[in-house]
């Protein structure tokens, strides 16, 4: 008989894309022994649904929508009303476990009043949060004792061959806050756009939220008139996201949703990810690849530096004038530029 798991994680977009990540490794170690009910944050569906069709798993999930915005930003009254649902949405389905991916005490609060399954949640351990949600799934295969799946081989795919390099222009916002402070300083951003044109190696893929539609295109007015630019910012729906990373050679970004997904989807010896660390630990969220493909970072730690502790509260940065944004503005666009060209060569 095939166990009925709960597993809540309502966001965000890099929360549930390793959430994804986790999930799918599960499902590659251990028969499937367990139908899941994904209570997730409505708006995120497409893009969880896309993704974990993308890892081969989707068909095991049965997705329960809730309105995260109330849960996490809402008023008392809405945060109740959101709450009240999630307990009665467990309680329906009466799962034999609960896997939960959110750190509050107030959901494991939620999910003992809401019947007897056996609760398996995480804790702050600082460890990567990827290895986090990995031992929470070993945490359920240990209460289900599956047999293990013997792996079949596959045919190695080729290599990528589109020449194609993302660029994350936007990121660093979600429906519970905006940390734009992870973000890199927009002129080192346009002068490392600069540097990629004039080498005419690759075609640019810019990245970004419909949030970021005006500073794409003010972005995108300052560089030189190329053919060789694909400006997708605001334009992509969240379920396009996978198919349109994992077709990608690399991917700069800094630490965001999008950097998780394409570590998630670009699984090939030639495609590489390259992530920007200021505010946040890279031991924590550094996007960790997946197959043969690579991942590399650049972070340039401070006195001050991580400010983000992993507790859900980003502090502004506490410096003004030039050392405002210190962590980020030290990582020159020379430095990202050569470090792809010396792992590109």
């Amino acid at each position: 008989m095939r166990a009925q798991v709960v597993l809540i994680k309502i966001a965000a977009i890099g929360d549930v894309a390793l959430a994804c990540r986790a999930l799918s490794k599960f499902h590659e170690n251990f028969e499937d022994v367990a139908d899941f009910h994904w209570v997730i944050d409505q708006t995120l569906i497409p893009l969880a649904r896309s993704l974990t069709k993308h890892l081969g798993i989707e068909a095991q999930i049965n997705w329960i929508p809730i309105d995260g915005r109330s849960l996490l930003r809402g008023s008392l009254t809405e945060k109740v009303q959101a709450a009240a649902g999630l307990y009665r949405t467990i309680k329906e389905t009466g799962p034999s476990q609960v896997v939960l991916l959110h750190r509050d005490w107030r959901y494991r609060v939620l999910t003992r009043l809401s019947g007897k399954a056996d609760l398996i949640a995480i804790d702050r351990k600082a460890s990567h949060e990827l290895e986090i949600y990995d031992e929470a799934f070993r945490k359920l295969a240990l209460l289900l004792d599956p047999p293990r799946r013997s792996k079949a081989t596959s045919a190695m795919k080729p290599s990528v061959q589109s020449r194609r390099m993302g660029v994350l222009i936007g990121g660093a916002q979600n429906q519970k806050t905006s940390f734009l402070e992870k973000r890199w300083p927009e002129e080192h951003l346009i002068d490392f756009l600069k540097k990629v044109l004039a080498a005419g190696k690759y075609e640019l893929v810019l990245f970004g939220g419909k949030e970021d539609t005006q500073t794409g295109r003010r972005i995108t007015g300052l560089l030189p008139t190329s053919s060789s630019i694909k400006n997708l910012v605001g334009s992509l729906p969240l379920e396009k996201l996978p198919e349109e990373l994992s077709k990608l050679e690399l991917f700069v970004s800094i630490d965001s949703g999008l950097a998780h997904i394409a570590s998630a989807v670009m699984t090939e010896a030639s495609q590489k990810v390259f992530t920007l660390f200021g505010p946040t630990d890279p031991k924590t969220w550094r996007p960790i690849a997946n197959g043969a493909a690579k991942a590399h970072l650049l972070y340039k730690s401070k006195a001050c530096s991580p400010c983000y502790l992993n507790d859900g509260n980003f502090s502004r940065c506490k410096f003004t004038g030039s050392d405002f944004q210190n962590c980020m503005k030290d990582i020159l666009p020379e430095e990202v530029f050569d470090l792809v060209r010396r792992e590109t060569s």
